[in-house]
């Protein structure tokens, strides 16, 4: 959604005319209308991928009422028993960076859904560059909590991860414990999105990527 559009619309939503019962009435209006518009959306999306539901709230909607009911419906497919299947494939290909255990996956699957469906709501751009990074960094959290909220205050910091360096870690104010986790080979693994010389998801996360991701977590 566009800066002028956005606008639009919250001008519509906190700026009702008239007493307090009118004002009340344009809300449930207002509400109304996106709530229909929401039922049209999702029979758009119905049948499309993951990959392609979001591509199509990246494109979104010129009209902003119509473009948060895009959103809102898009929520609600990609919460369907169908597109979950299709999410745990896409997310299969993350299995290594992960404890290797079912329940591990499980947490995955669901920290990663959240945090997309944030992502949409909030008109996130470039989502679907976004979701292999999306996914890397869901592992970091949920791996490594104190790791990640320190990255997520020093987004920079993460250009020394893997740096043998001792003298680079110097320009940074780090617990004991965390520094240790910045040579760590599997923490070096998911910031790199890669094991080895044969496995390689096609994405890794710089500071660009934590400072548009850390607010979901």
């Amino acid at each position: 959604m566009s800066p002028m559009l956005q606008q639009k619309y919250w001008d519509a939503l906190i700026k009702p005319k008239g007493d307090s019962a009118s004002q009340v009435q344009q809300f449930k209006e207002m509400e109304k209308e996106i709530s229909d518009k929401v039922d049209q959306e999702q029979e758009k999306l119905q049948g499309l991928s993951e990959h392609e539901i979001i591509k199509e709230v990246n494109d979104g909607r010129s009209d902003p009422v119509q473009d948060i009911a895009l959103r809102r419906a898009a929520i609600l497919q990609l919460a369907t028993p169908e597109m979950n299947l299709q999410t745990e494939h896409f997310l299969n290909q993350f299995a290594l960076f992960m404890p290797p255990n079912p329940r591990a996956m499980k947490r995955l699957v669901n920290a990663y859904s959240l945090a997309r469906d944030t992502l949409i709501l909030e008109q996130t751009s470039n989502l679907l560059l976004e979701r292999k990074r999306l996914a890397l960094w869901t592992i970091l959290t949920l791996r490594w909590p104190p790791l990640a909220e320190f990255l997520s205050k020093n987004s920079k910091a993460i250009e020394y991860i893997g740096d043998t360096d001792e003298n680079s870690f110097k320009k940074l104010e780090v617990s004991e414990s965390i520094r240790k986790l910045f040579k760590d080979k599997e923490v070096i693994s998911v910031v790199s999105g890669k094991i080895g010389e044969k496995i390689n998801v096609g994405a890794s996360l710089d500071a660009q990527t934590i400072e548009l991701l850390a607010g979901e977590f």
